[in-house]
C-alpha cells in the first residue's frame, strides 16, 4: 500500500498517496488501490472530514471530524445538488474568505461545460488541485505504455486549446479544467522534462486565439511529419474542426513550410510567432527539405480518393498508426 505524502516539493499539503516513480512500481500501485477501493475511499472521506471540520458546512450537520462513523456519514450529509450549495459558492465568488466549504484557501474555480438555470457551474478548487492533475497522468502513462508499443518514440501530435478566463466579483479566475492546467507552472515543466514530445509549443496552446493556436498546431505538426507517432486532441470533435481547419488553410501551410517563414497577417501573437518560426527554422537545419512538395502530393492523393487515410498520408505514420 502506497505511504503518506503530505507535503509537495514547496511545502505545500498535497495528496495524501505518495505515487511510485517506476512503471512497474506505478502500476502495482493502481493494482493495489482498486483491490482496496471500498476501504480506501472509505478512508480518504474520513481524511476529508478531517482535514475539514472547522468549515461552516461540516459544523452545520454536526460533523466535527472526530468520528469514523461511516453510518452517521450517511445519516447527517445526504446527496446534494448543485443548486443546494450554490449560495455557497456565491459567497466565495464574492470574497468571502473564511472556511464555508474547505479549510484551505479557494485559489480559484473551474467551470462546467453544462450550466444550471443558463449559466455555467462555479467549481471551487484550492493550489493543490493541480497536483492530483499531474499525478493522475503519472499513472495513465504506464498503463498506455502496456498497449502501445513505443509511446515514449518519436512526437506526439495533440490538438490542445484554452478558453478564455473570467473573473469573479472578487476576482478570482474562473476557466474550465483544461485550461487551468494548460496555463499552469507545471504544464510548462511537463511539457520541457516529459519523455513524450510534442509537435506544438506550450506558446500555441495557450494562445488565447483559436485560429492562430489552430494554425501554429497544425503548421508544427505538418513540419515534423516525419516523426509523428501518434495523433489526437481532447474530444473527437476537435479532429472534425482540425480538418475543415487544414482544408480551409491548404495553400497558406504549403507557403509558409516553403518559405520557412509565417505570413505578417496569418500570426500576429509574438511570443507565438517566434516560437513557431524557431521550429521551421530548426526543421530546415535538420534537412526539412522539399516537405511542401511532398506533403502536396500526399494532400491530392488523398482528396482524389474521397479524403481517406488523410491523417495517415500527411503525418506519415506507419501501418501501426495511433490515434490517441
Amino acid at each position: 500500500m502506497a505511504a503518506p505524502s503530505d507535503r509537495g516539493g514547496d511545502g505545500r499539503q498535497t495528496s495524501s498517496i505518495a505515487i511510485p516513480s517506476t512503471d512497474s512500481a506505478i502500476l502495482q500501485f493502481i493494482e493495489d488501490v482498486t483491490r482496496d477501493a471500498a476501504i480506501l475511499q472509505k478512508e480518504l472521506l474520513f481524511e476529508i472530514l478531517r482535514r475539514n471540520h472547522a468549515t461552516e458546512y461540516l459544523a452545520a450537520l454536526g460533523l466535527d471530524g472526530s468520528s469514523d462513523d461511516y453510518e452517521l456519514f450517511k445519516r447527517v450529509a445526504p446527496p446534494v445538488t448543485y443548486e443546494d450549495i450554490q449560495p455557497f459558492i456565491k459567497r466565495i465568488a464574492n470574497g468571502d474568505k473564511s472556511p464555508i466549504l474547505c479549510s484551505q484557501p479557494i485559489t480559484r474555480f473551474l467551470t462546467s461545460s453544462g450550466t444550471s438555470r443558463g449559466e455555467r457551474k462555479l467549481i471551487p478548487t484550492t493550489a493543490e488541485e493541480l497536483d492530483r492533475k499531474r499525478n493522475y497522468h503519472r499513472l495513465v502513462t504506464p498503463v498506455m505504455r502496456q498497449y502501445v508499443d513505443g509511446l515514449e518514440k518519436g512526437k506526439h501530435v495533440r490538438f490542445l486549446f484554452v478558453r478564455s478566463e473570467s473573473r469573479t466579483p472578487a476576482g478570482l479566475s474562473a476557466m474550465p479544467a483544461l485550461t487551468t492546467m494548460f496555463r499552469s507552472p507545471q504544464f510548462r515543466r511537463m511539457a520541457k522534462t516529459s519523455e513524450y514530445s510534442l509537435t506544438s509549443p506550450v506558446e500555441a496552446i495557450v494562445c488565447d486565439d483559436v485560429f492562430q493556436s489552430m494554425y501554429c498546431q497544425l503548421l508544427c505538426s505538418l513540419i515534423n511529419r516525419n516523426k509523428v507517432f501518434s495523433v489526437g486532441a481532447a474530444f473527437p470533435s476537435i479532429i472534425l474542426r482540425v480538418i475543415r481547419f487544414l482544408e480551409e488553410k491548404w495553400p497558406q501551410f504549403l507557403h509558409d513550410i516553403r518559405e520557412k517563414k509565417l505570413r505578417g497577417y496569418m500570426v500576429t501573437d509574438v511570443a507565438l510567432r517566434d516560437a513557431t518560426e524557431a521550429i521551421l527554422a530548426a526543421n530546415s537545419e535538420e534537412g526539412g527539405e522539399g516537405q511542401a512538395e511532398l506533403l502536396e502530393k500526399a494532400y491530392e492523393s488523398c482528396q482524389k480518393n474521397g479524403g481517406k487515410d488523410l491523417i495517415k498520408r500527411l503525418w506519415n505514420v506507419p501501418s501501426t498508426w495511433k490515434l490517441l
